[in-house]
Protein backbone atom coordinates (compact mmCIF):
# COMPACT_ATOMS: atom_id res chain seq x y z
CA UNK A 1 0.00 0.00 0.00
CA UNK A 2 1.47 3.61 -0.91
CA UNK A 3 1.09 6.16 2.15
CA UNK A 4 -1.02 9.45 1.50
CA UNK A 5 0.31 11.60 3.97
CA UNK A 6 0.06 14.74 2.47
CA UNK A 7 -0.11 13.66 -1.09
CA UNK A 8 -0.06 15.87 -4.55
CA UNK A 9 -2.62 15.66 -6.84
CA UNK A 10 -1.86 14.55 -10.28
CA UNK A 11 0.33 17.27 -12.30
CA UNK A 12 -1.40 18.20 -15.31
CA UNK A 13 1.35 20.71 -17.27
CA UNK A 14 1.34 22.52 -20.60
CA UNK A 15 4.92 22.08 -22.16
CA UNK A 16 7.40 19.10 -22.53
CA UNK A 17 10.07 20.62 -20.70
CA UNK A 18 8.02 20.30 -17.46
CA UNK A 19 8.30 16.59 -18.03
CA UNK A 20 11.11 15.51 -19.73
CA UNK A 21 15.02 16.38 -18.94
CA UNK A 22 16.83 18.51 -21.90
CA UNK A 23 19.68 16.32 -22.77
CA UNK A 24 22.30 17.67 -25.14
CA UNK A 25 19.24 19.33 -26.64
CA UNK A 26 16.81 15.46 -26.09
CA UNK A 27 13.99 18.30 -26.10
CA UNK A 28 13.47 19.31 -29.44
CA UNK A 29 15.74 16.22 -31.34
CA UNK A 30 13.83 13.27 -29.50
CA UNK A 31 10.70 14.19 -27.75
CA UNK A 32 9.16 17.32 -29.76
CA UNK A 33 9.71 14.88 -32.64
CA UNK A 34 7.77 11.88 -30.96
CA UNK A 35 5.17 13.92 -29.83
CA UNK A 36 4.85 15.71 -33.38
CA UNK A 37 4.88 12.03 -34.78
CA UNK A 38 2.19 10.66 -32.21
CA UNK A 39 -0.55 13.88 -33.16
CA UNK A 40 0.11 13.06 -36.69
CA UNK A 41 -0.49 9.66 -36.52
CA UNK A 42 -4.22 10.32 -34.38
CA UNK A 43 -5.16 12.59 -37.13
CA UNK A 44 -4.70 9.59 -39.40
CA UNK A 45 -6.54 7.31 -37.55
CA UNK A 46 -9.62 9.94 -36.20
CA UNK A 47 -9.31 12.90 -38.66
CA UNK A 48 -8.17 15.11 -36.26
CA UNK A 49 -5.44 16.27 -33.63
CA UNK A 50 -5.86 14.85 -30.14
CA UNK A 51 -6.82 17.64 -27.32
CA UNK A 52 -4.79 15.94 -24.46
CA UNK A 53 -1.97 13.35 -23.72
CA UNK A 54 -1.14 11.64 -21.22
CA UNK A 55 2.03 10.15 -20.13
CA UNK A 56 2.86 6.85 -17.29
CA UNK A 57 6.84 6.37 -17.06
CA UNK A 58 8.49 3.08 -16.55
CA UNK A 59 10.22 2.16 -13.41
CA UNK A 60 13.50 0.06 -12.34
CA UNK A 61 13.54 -0.98 -8.54
CA UNK A 62 16.73 -0.45 -7.16
CA UNK A 63 15.95 -1.83 -3.68
CA UNK A 64 13.40 -4.71 -2.63
CA UNK A 65 12.78 -6.85 -5.12
CA UNK A 66 8.42 -7.84 -4.76
CA UNK A 67 8.03 -7.52 -1.43
CA UNK A 68 5.83 -4.35 -2.13
CA UNK A 69 3.21 -6.73 -2.33
CA UNK A 70 3.49 -7.78 1.33
CA UNK A 71 3.12 -3.85 2.81
CA UNK A 72 7.43 -3.74 2.66
CA UNK A 73 9.28 -0.44 1.55
CA UNK A 74 11.01 -0.62 -1.80
CA UNK A 75 13.32 1.74 -3.74
CA UNK A 76 12.17 2.07 -7.18
CA UNK A 77 12.91 5.27 -9.52
CA UNK A 78 10.86 6.38 -12.58
CA UNK A 79 12.66 5.87 -15.80
CA UNK A 80 12.69 8.18 -19.28
CA UNK A 81 10.68 5.43 -21.30
CA UNK A 82 7.06 6.05 -20.84
CA UNK A 83 3.22 5.27 -21.61
CA UNK A 84 1.75 7.94 -23.78
CA UNK A 85 -2.52 8.18 -24.50
CA UNK A 86 -3.27 10.73 -26.57
CA UNK A 87 -7.40 11.29 -26.74
CA UNK A 88 -10.36 13.56 -27.73
CA UNK A 89 -13.55 13.93 -25.37
CA UNK A 90 -16.54 12.48 -26.96
CA UNK A 91 -19.84 12.55 -25.80
CA UNK A 92 -21.46 9.20 -26.71
CA UNK A 93 -21.61 5.63 -25.20
CA UNK A 94 -17.98 4.23 -26.47
CA UNK A 95 -14.38 4.83 -25.94
CA UNK A 96 -12.01 3.60 -29.21
CA UNK A 97 -8.69 2.18 -28.20
CA UNK A 98 -6.05 2.39 -31.56
CA UNK A 99 -2.25 1.73 -30.78
CA UNK A 100 0.50 2.64 -32.89
CA UNK A 101 1.33 -1.12 -33.46
CA UNK A 102 -1.91 -1.83 -35.25
CA UNK A 103 -1.21 -4.96 -36.25
CA UNK A 104 -0.36 -6.45 -32.83
CA UNK A 105 -3.07 -4.48 -31.02
CA UNK A 106 -5.91 -4.20 -33.50
CA UNK A 107 -8.88 -1.56 -32.89
CA UNK A 108 -10.93 -2.07 -29.87
CA UNK A 109 -14.30 -0.22 -29.32
CA UNK A 110 -16.02 -0.69 -25.74
CA UNK A 111 -18.61 1.00 -23.56
CA UNK A 112 -18.36 3.67 -20.85
CA UNK A 113 -20.15 0.87 -18.81
CA UNK A 114 -17.44 1.26 -15.71
CA UNK A 115 -18.47 -2.57 -14.53
CA UNK A 116 -18.32 -4.42 -17.53
CA UNK A 117 -16.47 -7.85 -17.55
CA UNK A 118 -13.08 -8.11 -17.80
CA UNK A 119 -11.85 -9.87 -21.66
CA UNK A 120 -10.99 -13.68 -21.20
CA UNK A 121 -7.68 -14.73 -21.03
CA UNK A 122 -4.74 -12.27 -20.96
CA UNK A 123 -6.25 -9.71 -23.05
CA UNK A 124 -4.31 -6.72 -23.06
CA UNK A 125 -7.64 -4.63 -22.91
CA UNK A 126 -7.94 -5.96 -19.34
CA UNK A 127 -4.91 -3.58 -18.08
CA UNK A 128 -7.05 -0.22 -19.79
CA UNK A 129 -10.42 -1.68 -18.03
CA UNK A 130 -7.91 -2.13 -14.50
CA UNK A 131 -7.02 1.83 -14.79
CA UNK A 132 -10.76 2.60 -15.94
CA UNK A 133 -12.37 0.56 -13.49
CA UNK A 134 -10.17 2.24 -10.91
CA UNK A 135 -11.43 5.61 -10.74
CA UNK A 136 -15.17 4.53 -11.66
CA UNK A 137 -15.66 1.38 -10.42
CA UNK A 138 -14.59 0.59 -7.19
CA UNK A 139 -15.62 2.19 -3.60
CA UNK A 140 -13.33 5.15 -2.81
CA UNK A 141 -13.76 8.84 -2.54
CA UNK A 142 -14.36 8.68 -6.22
CA UNK A 143 -17.36 6.63 -6.01
CA UNK A 144 -20.70 8.80 -7.54
CA UNK A 145 -18.63 11.81 -8.73
CA UNK A 146 -18.88 11.08 -12.44
CA UNK A 147 -22.91 10.30 -13.06
CA UNK A 148 -22.49 9.62 -16.62
CA UNK A 149 -18.46 8.78 -17.88
CA UNK A 150 -17.96 10.53 -21.07
CA UNK A 151 -16.39 8.64 -24.05
CA UNK A 152 -13.20 8.75 -25.83
CA UNK A 153 -11.04 8.17 -28.82
CA UNK A 154 -7.52 7.00 -28.12
CA UNK A 155 -4.30 6.18 -29.00
CA UNK A 156 -1.62 5.08 -27.35
CA UNK A 157 1.99 4.62 -28.02
CA UNK A 158 4.69 2.99 -25.10
CA UNK A 159 8.55 2.75 -25.28
CA UNK A 160 8.25 1.11 -21.75
CA UNK A 161 9.10 -3.19 -23.11
CA UNK A 162 6.62 -5.23 -22.12
CA UNK A 163 7.84 -8.61 -19.96
CA UNK A 164 11.25 -6.56 -19.34
CA UNK A 165 10.81 -6.05 -15.31
CA UNK A 166 9.84 -1.89 -16.24
CA UNK A 167 6.25 -2.40 -14.96
CA UNK A 168 4.52 -1.59 -18.57
CA UNK A 169 1.56 -3.27 -17.39
CA UNK A 170 1.03 -0.81 -14.29
CA UNK A 171 2.38 2.39 -16.97
CA UNK A 172 -1.00 1.39 -19.22
CA UNK A 173 -3.35 1.27 -16.02
CA UNK A 174 -1.93 3.89 -14.18
CA UNK A 175 -2.07 6.02 -18.09
CA UNK A 176 -5.39 5.63 -18.22
CA UNK A 177 -7.01 6.01 -14.53
CA UNK A 178 -5.17 9.71 -15.03
CA UNK A 179 -7.23 9.89 -18.78
CA UNK A 180 -10.10 9.09 -17.15
CA UNK A 181 -9.70 11.68 -14.36
CA UNK A 182 -9.01 14.29 -16.70
CA UNK A 183 -11.86 13.53 -19.62
CA UNK A 184 -14.09 13.54 -16.35
CA UNK A 185 -13.29 16.22 -14.96
CA UNK A 186 -12.49 14.95 -11.51
CA UNK A 187 -8.14 15.00 -11.93
CA UNK A 188 -7.84 17.31 -8.88
CA UNK A 189 -10.49 15.17 -6.40
CA UNK A 190 -8.23 12.83 -5.84
CA UNK A 191 -4.35 12.33 -4.22
CA UNK A 192 -1.85 10.52 -5.97
CA UNK A 193 -1.35 8.37 -3.27
CA UNK A 194 -4.88 7.08 -3.16
CA UNK A 195 -4.68 6.96 -7.00
CA UNK A 196 -1.95 4.48 -6.55
CA UNK A 197 -3.73 2.22 -4.07
CA UNK A 198 -7.14 2.25 -6.07
CA UNK A 199 -5.50 1.05 -9.45
CA UNK A 200 -3.17 -1.93 -7.49
CA UNK A 201 -6.61 -2.97 -6.77
CA UNK A 202 -8.12 -3.15 -9.63
CA UNK A 203 -5.04 -4.62 -11.51
CA UNK A 204 -4.96 -7.52 -8.85
CA UNK A 205 -8.58 -8.07 -10.35
CA UNK A 206 -7.32 -8.77 -13.49
CA UNK A 207 -4.86 -11.35 -11.77
CA UNK A 208 -1.80 -9.35 -11.93
CA UNK A 209 0.32 -9.55 -8.81
CA UNK A 210 1.24 -5.84 -8.58
CA UNK A 211 2.35 -3.56 -5.89
CA UNK A 212 2.95 0.22 -4.49
CA UNK A 213 6.25 0.25 -6.64
CA UNK A 214 4.46 -0.95 -10.23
Amino acid sequence: MVESATQPTVQVVNSLSDIYLDVEGSLKSVHEVRYSNLCQRFKNFYGEKPSFYVRAPGRVNIIGEHIDYCGYSVLPAAIEQDFIIAYIPTDDESITINNIDKDLYPTEVISTDPFQKFKDSAHWLNYFLCGYKAVLALDSPLKGKVAKPRGMKILIESLVPAAAGLSSSSAFCVCTAIATLHVNGIIDQVDQATLANLVISAERMAGTACGGMD
